[in-house]
């Protein structure tokens, strides 16, 4: 089985780099000759535009280590253990993933063969399709929807900045050890005739990719900026449709929540776009006997779309009667269930324990596909998770003395209105506050 970690990552790039020469490249301001030290340089400018190189040799043999997918000291030099590059990296992807898509491609620009594009992505979906460990979503899109491994079979075509994206993301975030990669390392390079000899990849890596690939380097236009006008129109219609809602003013502190606020969500810093208020018309329209709950562990809520194994969908924490009402997932169903608010969080830090703040919303749209079920959603409003915690059994959120069912991740449906709970704590989730 091969293996997708850092070391397997890094060797595909240097084999599908420009040929070295005296001619440096550019990138963010930096000029250089396309080494493997600056191409790492790079990749961790990448997770964090602050990065700076501390020692070079101290650097250069950290990298040839790395690349050769061996046990590496991560320090200051190569800080990719380091929880604050790991949270500047995520906060990155959900603030700005246009902007390190951008970078991504500058990358591509400067380090990668546009003569070895399309090799360096079969190479990489290859060891993506037989990574079986790989069993979290892959950020692999250039419209940031998320891909889980088996979905890859089905993809023909390819934005290579978005590929390589999602698969440093999956490395830095989720990836495992650097030295699985050993076996994967033995099976694509010549054996060295001497021993300071640079590794040599064999041309048949990727080859078991044998339907057509396209690749483009190519970003999603940005959106067009609306008229005036436009925008005019929308906010008057907006105002027809939004209930009037009374000032709050004993908002817990540290939690403000503006319209378009863009904070911190589940610990993810990033774009949960708080919309502003909710019509009359869909407040009237939202299921009142039952809420779906979702707690979701792998994924960063970067995008309007997350993902749950059906292992842990409608198997646990609810009613038998429920499940067997909704477990079809037919037409019907789908539709009721984009009715329904919706709590959406991550598990619980420890035992009924959690300084993170859940959304609440509703579904829009949900897919079956594969093992998996996909789920399009959006947000209402924020509330803190303490507080799901300390209302429990009013929100129908099974518990024992240690724990509740917010610890584990699954997908279960409450026969309870949660307009109706929140409003029994005193928490209304449709005033603005600010």
């Amino acid at each position: 089985m091969r293996r997708l970690c850092g070391g397997t990552f890094f060797t595909l790039l240097s084999g599908a780099g420009r040929p070295l020469s005296s001619r440096p490249v550019e990138f963010m301001g930096m000029s250089h000759t396309a080494t493997d030290t600056f191409r790492m340089t790079a990749l961790l400018m990448i997770l964090n535009p602050e990065f700076k190189v501390f020692s070079a040799a101290s650097f250069s043999k950290l990298v040839s280590r790395y690349r050769n997918c061996e046990k590496v000291s991560y320090g200051a030099d190569l800080p990719l253990n380091d929880s604050r590059y790991t949270a500047a990296f995520r906060e990155r992807i959900l603030s700005g993933y246009p902007e390190v898509l951008r970078e991504m491609k500058a990358f591509c620009d400067a380090f990668i063969d546009s003569d070895r594009q399309i090799w360096l992505v079969r190479a990489l979906i290859e060891t993506i399709e037989e990574d079986t460990e790989i069993d979290v979503p892959l950020y692999i899109q250039a419209d940031g929807k998320p891909k889980m491994r088996s979905d890859i079979r089905e993809m023909d075509t390819f934005c290579l900045p978005a590929l390589l994206t999602g698969c440093w993301a999956y490395i830095v975030c989720h990836g495992p050890e650097n030295t699985v990669g050993k076996d994967t390392l033995r099976d694509w390079c010549y054996e060295k005739e001497f021993p300071n000899e640079r590794q040599r990849l064999r041309e048949t890596i990727g080859a078991s990719i044998t339907r057509p690939i396209h690749v483009s380097c190519d970003l999603p236009e940005a959106p067009q900026q609306k008229a005036p006008q436009q925008k005019a129109q929308e906010r008057t219609e907006r105002e027809e449709l939004h209930t009037p809602v009374p000032e709050r003013t004993n908002w817990p502190t540290g939690n403000t929540i503006t319209n378009y606020y863009y904070g911190t969500v589940n610990n993810y810093s990033g774009p949960v776009r708080v919309e502003e208020g909710i019509g009359a018309l869909e407040l009237f329209q939202l299921d009142r006997e039952y809420y779906n709950l979702f707690v979701v562990a792998n994924e960063s809520f970067l995008t309007r779309s997350f993902m749950l194994p059906k292992a842990v969908s409608l198997s646990a924490w609810m009613d038998h009667e429920i499940r067997e009402k909704f477990l079809a997932l037919g037409p019907a169903d789908v539709v009721r269930l984009t009715r329904m608010p919706a709590i959406f969080t991550v598990p619980n830090d420890r035992f009924k324990h959690s300084q993170s703040l859940a959304i609440v919303g509703r579904l829009t749209e949900l897919h079956v596909q594969g093992t998996c079920i996909r789920f399009d959603w959006k947000p209402y409003c924020l509330i803190p998770q303490k507080t799901l915690n300390e209302n429990e059994r009013a929100f129908d959120i099974w518990c024992a003395p240690a724990a509740n069912e917010l610890d584990d991740e699954h997908w279960s449906i409450k026969n309870l209105s949660l307009l109706d709970a929140m409003n029994a704590i005193g928490f209304n989730p449709f005033w603005h506050m600010a």
